[in-house]
């Protein structure tokens, strides 16, 4: 890949010469990016969503980057040394090294990638590279840079998947499922519980029986009426 390297800004930050060299800034594409239906714009931010962790605020342009085939552009921070001697400038006032801002323009020359390319892509990258990595690690671990050849090179060179990730001592399967695994989102769904089976009905009480009805009594024999004289 085509590396182009432009000093941006220069600032002093107050840290030692033991400090890194670099830090992730915002990525974004240096070309008008490919028009994606909304459809595919939501593929987009669910890809970038799994990578979060591993490359933060630079994952969607990574992955918009990998699936439109666009250019890249990334900033990180560097030394900056003198032309004569080589060696780092530091501020007279402060004792401190003299901080730039770098700008690293990545040529994409093998184009627009698949979703799935995109994914093994990034999974491989996270693979190599750990949660720690800096976008400019990453890029060179995707796009290559001046000393190594980078995953889509090796892609673009007619390798299949599982060349790519067997040149690593890696199996594609194995890095995919670990890589779900990992995800919140991946887990299973838990199993819904069975519906609690809904109580008898209790029996409906016996009426009581009516009572007898009580017995009339006799009613009195009529007195004879006396005899006339």
């Amino acid at each position: 890949m085509k590396l182009n390297k432009t000093i941006a800004a220069m600032f002093v930050v107050t840290i030692g010469l033991s400090m890194p060299l670099t830090s992730m800034a915002d990525t974004h594409e240096v070309e008008d990016p490919a028009v994606l239906s909304t459809g595919e714009l939501k593929v987009v931010d669910k890809i970038a969503a799994e990578f979060n962790e591993f490359a933060g605020d630079e994952a969607s342009g990574l992955v918009g980057a990998l699936r439109n085939g666009d250019d890249l552009s990334y900033e990180v921070e560097v030394e900056l040394l003198d032309e004569t001697t080589g060696l780092p400038v530091i501020d007279p006032e402060t004792g401190l090294t003299v901080m730039v801002i770098e700008t690293v323009d990545v040529e994409n020359t093998v184009g627009a990638m698949g979703f799935g390319g995109v994914s093994k892509s990034m999974a491989l990258a996270e693979q190599l590279l750990g949660d720690d990595a800096t976008v400019e690690q990453i890029s060179g671990a995707l796009f290559g840079n001046e000393t190594e050849q980078g995953i889509l090179d090796m892609r673009a060179e007619g390798l299949g998947w599982g060349e790519i990730f067997a040149s690593y001592g890696l199996k594609v399967g194995e890095v995919m499922r670990d890589l779900k695994s990992a995800r919140p989102e991946a887990k299973e769904h838990p199993v819904k519980p069975d519906h609690p089976t809904k109580p008898e009905k209790p029996s409906k009480p016996e009426k009581p029986s009516k009572p007898e009805k009580p017995t009339k009594p006799e009613k009195p024999a009529k007195p004879e009426r006396p005899s006339h004289p």
